[in-house]
Order: structure tokens, then sequence, then C-alpha cells
């Protein structure tokens, strides 16, 4: 099961993704994942040093926030994306 947390440090939100994010993880955290996001003050981290498994989805969960933060000139940065996910 996936976890999702996170923390703000100055205008930045930290994303913090833990766990296999398959089909099912990333619709049951996609409410808290879009209410994360729109919350933040500015830029946004989304740490995937945690994660085991990256489905299309969650890919696509994330390709679709940068595009969300493009429009609001501010940034997506993701941390430690495994080679393997």
């Amino acid at each position: 099961m996936a976890q999702l947390t996170f923390a703000d440090r100055g205008r930045v939100r930290w994303i913090l993704l833990e766990g296999e994010l398959d089909q099912s993880d990333v619709l049951d955290l996609k409410g808290e994942f879009d209410d994360a996001v729109s919350g933040a003050a500015g830029d946004v981290v989304i740490d995937l040093g945690g994660v085991t498994f990256l489905s299309t989805l969650g890919i696509g969960l994330i390709v679709s926030t940068q595009d969300r933060l493009d429009d609001d000139d501010r940034a997506e940065v993701q941390r430690h994306p495994e080679n393997s996910v």
C-alpha cells in the first residue's frame, strides 16, 4: 500500500511518496495528492525515493501535476526516481 506525506519548507511543498503506486493505490491517493499540490504556496518537490513500483497511471499523475503547475508558473521537481521503478 502506498503512503503520502507532505510538509512545507518555506514556500516549497515537499510530497513524499512511499510504497507501490499501482493503479488502485494511485486512485486511492489521487484526491489527497491533488489537495497537497493545490494547497502549496509555491513550487512542489515530489520525493520518489521510497517508491518501489510506479504504474503508468502514477506516471500520468506526476505528468499532469507538472502541467498544472506550469500553468501557474510554478515548478515541480522529482527527487530520487529509481531506474527500476
